[in-house]
């Protein structure tokens, strides 16, 4: 499970990794008021049959914080608080939503630069990535999982092209952002 979010974009699955504050949901949505189905916001379940890598679509909502909200051209007062000690409110999609599995085209890793421009991570540097956007992966060595979770991460590392999205971390860029994952997923 990464902590991710995914959305349909040219009906290819791609997924964003970032750390807490990147922009993962903020970029979903985005996406979505473009036209693009959700997959799935927080967390990303994938799972793997044969040597292909699916995505697993999880409730049709993106958590967000009203500037992220404002920015997609909503009203933030128009949507419920996820909680009543949570800042972030509940962007329904369920009208735009993804929901059978589906083949998992590319990884993005959302860094901050002053361009927009995409890189492909090699291999060292896309497992890094994987590894540490996992969901909850400070339990895995309690659990005694990091083996088996080592060796998803390099099967998915395998099968599926890693990119850094390098982009300015303010919402003047998500038009350019999105225009260029757009034209990168045809």
């Amino acid at each position: 499970v990464l902590h991710a979010s995914a959305v349909m974009i040219n009906n290819r699955a791609a997924v964003f990794l970032g750390a807490k504050g990147y922009g993962k949901s903020t970029l979903a949505a985005h996406l979505q008021v473009r036209g693009h189905r959700l997959r799935s916001d927080d967390i990303v379940p994938v799972n793997f049959v044969e040597d292909r890598v699916l995505t697993v679509p999880s409730y049709p909502r993106i958590k967000l914080f009203e500037d992220s909200i404002t920015a997609i051209g909503v009203n933030p007062a128009n949507l419920p608080l996820i909680h009543r000690f949570v800042e972030k409110r509940s962007f329904q999609c369920a009208e735009n939503f993804s929901t059978e599995p589906v083949c998992l085209h590319g990884v993005f890793v959302l860094a901050e630069n002053d361009e927009v421009f995409l890189k492909k991570l090699n291999p060292v540097e896309a497992f890094i990535e994987v590894t540490k956007n996992t969901y909850l992966n400070s339990y895995l060595e309690e659990l005694n999982c990091l083996p088996e979770h080592f060796r998803q991460c390099q099967n998915l590392i395998q099968t599926i092209p890693v990119y850094k999205l390098n982009r300015p971390h303010n919402f003047e860029a998500m038009d350019k952002v999105c225009s260029t994952l757009e034209d990168h997923i045809h």
